[in-house]
């Protein structure tokens, strides 16, 4: 499913904001906010807690580069920041990507 959406969004090239080795940041199609970017892993995963201090620094770095662009070119605005990870409680959720 997100792992669907990001190989489209990588042959498509139009909605990537900007990407590096681990991440990809684009806005989805059909978004429901204006400005609305997800953060996707290029490798899957499904619980963000499980994530090596590797991806973490990049996580970060992948996060400041969106910000500082948002901040840029609209202005500074205003945002959310959420981190969708599949339930501590379920192990065997192998469809689940966080993002």
């Amino acid at each position: 499913m997100l792992w669907d959406i990001i190989q489209q969004e990588l042959i498509e090239n139009r909605r990537i904001n900007y990407g590096e080795n681990r991440f990809i940041a684009f806005s989805p199609f059909a978004s429901r906010f204006p400005f609305e970017t997800w953060i996707i892993p290029k490798e899957h995963a499904n619980y963000f807690e499980e994530i090596s201090s590797e991806q973490l620094w990049a996580l970060g770095q992948i996060l400041k580069g969106t910000l500082q662009r948002s901040t840029r070119t609209l202005n500074d605005p205003p945002y959310n920041f959420l981190i969708h990870s599949a339930p501590f409680y379920e192990k065997d959720i192998s469809f689940y990507h966080w993002h």
